[in-house]
Parts: structure tokens; C-alpha cells; sequence
């Protein structure tokens, strides 16, 4: 996106921090609450484009107490679970600098959405980490300035606001807080802890169990349901794309031992609903350097893109 498009976005929406409680499968309640506006059969869920949904244990589960009848909005307020963690949600931007360094398809600016650690988190680490956390973060990256970032997302937005592609999905801190636990694991390196900025092992490896482990199942889906709400809820856009992994790739100019894990641009888009489809989102198309790129894969293969389309009208036709 254009400079001017994203101060003001940031001018408009951006607060010091947005409280966000999540849970395991959360998820499942946004996109359902797409579906359901009104009383539904739940026959009608299950022809619907949210159908996978309906697969999961849990969904089963809150399904079985309506036999085979309807559902209404409010009944998805029942999915809603008590063993919450709890995030704030902060904005930043990315961009001004070579396309190519900065892992954008387009030139321009990305919105980024941080989520980042609660306040117990943040006390705790002040009794662990002797540098205030450097060990876990990198500063290249969009994270918040003062704030511990858990994970971001990256976002281009359609000048219109109809149109978001995701960028990015990505963590340093929880992939860097294991590999220090396990570096120090070692009993022959555990009296080390202090030269590498811990006050000691033992109190890194009550922080990986109490805080880090209980995330490293749920970061992504928790990162990527705060991204569509804020897309929906907030830019009231519902258009969204991702990347097919060798599309980003590829668009991005990401060499081979620097590409993301696949699964962020596989499965993790399949678990929303996302469509796999050679349509690319409409904005790009007047972009040269975007289609030229497009164009020379074509010749070797077809571009895709995975689609999620949030209008409940269209979506039952998709």
C-alpha cells in the first residue's frame, strides 16, 4: 500500500493496546458467527462453505445438543471457554526500503498487527532475562518498540479497503525461547546461563513451561483469527488472500534457505477455509514488476493464491 494510505490507517485505528483473550479453536467462533446471522439448519452449515468446521471435536460437541435442528447466533457464545491466555494487540508498519529486503510483492508499506505478550508474562521476564528479553527478539523485524511482540502479521491493503493480502505470519520469540532451553538443557551448560543473559536455568526452564510451551500449538491459529477479525471487524474488508507457499516465494524473492515454514502457507490457510485458486487479488494486477513475475512462473506453472471470502452471500455461491 501507498505511504499515505497506511498513516492513515494508523492515524485512524491506531490505540495504545487492544486487550485480546483467545483460546484453543476460537477461530471456529468467528467464522462461524460469518455463517450464522440468523436462525440456521444446521443441515445448511454442513453444505456450506464452512463445513470442515463442523469435523472439529469440539464443534461436534455443541452441535450434538440441537440433534439435527437450527442454530442461532447467540447459541455460538456457548463455544466460548475459560482457559483463556491473554494478548495485547498493537500496530505497526513495514516498508520504504527494497522490496526484496523487505519480503513484499509490491513496492509501498505493509500494516502490521503485533501480538504481543500479557503484563504477567512481561513481569516475569524482568526476574529472568539480565537484557530485557534481546535474547529472543530480532530488531530487523516489525516488532513493537517497547512492548515483548509474540507474533506479527504483515498486511497490504486494496486502496478501496475491499481487498487484504496477508504478507506475513511469523514468530521469533517463542522458535528462539526453544532453542535457548535446549541449548541450556545441557547440564554441562547449565552454570552458563548467566553469560548468555539469563539469571539462571532454572528460571528459563520455568518460563519455557509456564509461558512458552502452552503457545507453541496455538500461535499461529491465535495470530491469524486476530488478523481476520481486525480485517473485518475493523477495515471492513472481506476479501482476503494469502499466499500459496511457492507464490510467496516467488513474489517475494525468498530464497531457498530463507523461506518460511510451509505449513503457515498450507495448513494453516486450509484450517480457516481458505480456497486454493489461480485468482489473484485485484489490486495487484496493475503492478508490473507483480505480473511479470506471475507471468514468467505461468510458463513453468500456475500462480495460486488462497482465498477467504468473508461475505456471507457470496461465500454460500464460492
Amino acid at each position: 500500500m501507498n505511504k499515505r494510505l497506511l498513516d492513515d490507517l494508523l492515524y485512524c485505528l491506531s490505540e495504545d493496546k487492544v486487550v485480546v483473550h483467545y483460546f484453543k479453536d476460537k477461530y471456529c467462533l468467528f467464522l462461524l458467527q460469518q455463517c450464522i446471522k440468523q436462525k440456521t439448519k444446521i443441515q445448511a452449515l454442513k453444505q456450506g462453505p464452512m463445513a470442515h468446521l463442523l469435523q472439529k471435536p469440539v464443534i461436534k460437541k455443541w452441535l450434538a445438543n440441537f440433534g439435527n435442528q437450527q442454530v442461532s447466533p447467540w447459541m455460538i457464545d456457548q463455544l466460548w471457554e475459560q482457559d483463556l491466555y491473554h494478548f495485547t494487540l498493537t500496530l505497526g508498519s513495514w516498508g520504504g526500503q527494497s522490496h526484496s529486503w523487505q519480503q513484499t510483492c509490491r513496492k509501498g508499506y505493509n500494516l502490521v498487527l503485533q501480538l504481543n505478550f500479557s503484563s504477567q508474562h512481561d513481569r516475569y521476564l524482568r526476574h529472568l532475562s539480565l537484557s530485557q528479553g534481546n535474547q529472543f527478539k530480532c530488531a530487523n523485524h516489525p516488532i513493537h518498540e517497547y512492548k515483548q511482540t509474540m507474533a506479527w502479521v504483515r498486511l497490504d491493503v486494496a486502496d478501496d479497503l475491499s481487498e487484504v493480502l496477508i504478507e506475513e505470519v511469523q514468530n521469533d520469540w517463542l522458535r528462539r525461547a526453544i532453542y535457548w532451553h535446549r541449548l541450556l538443557s545441557d547440564p554441562e551448560k547449565q552454570d552458563q546461563a548467566q553469560s548468555y543473559g539469563f539469571v539462571n536455568w532454572q528460571k528459563l526452564d520455568q518460563y519455557v513451561q509456564q509461558f512458552i510451551a502452552p503457545l507453541l500449538p496455538i500461535w499461529y491459529e491465535a495470530m491469524l483469527c486476530v488478523t481476520l477479525e481486525f480485517i473485518n471487524n475493523t477495515l471492513g474488508a472481506k476479501r482476503i488472500y494469502m499466499y500459496e507457499h511457492e507464490t510467496g516465494c516467488i513474489l517475494k524473492q525468498i530464497g531457498r534457505y530463507a523461506q518460511p515454514p510451509k505449513s503457515l502457507y498450507t495448513k494453516l490457510p486450509k484450517q480457516f477455509g481458505f480456497k486454493l485458486t489461480g485468482q489473484m487479488p485485484n489490486f495487484l494486477r496493475s503492478e508490473p514488476f507483480v505480473m511479470k513475475k506471475i507471468k514468467q512462473h505461468d510458463k513453468l506453472g500456475k500462480t495460486l493464491w488462497h482465498f477467504l471470502n468473508l461475505n456471507m452471500e457470496e461465500m454460500k455461491y464460492a
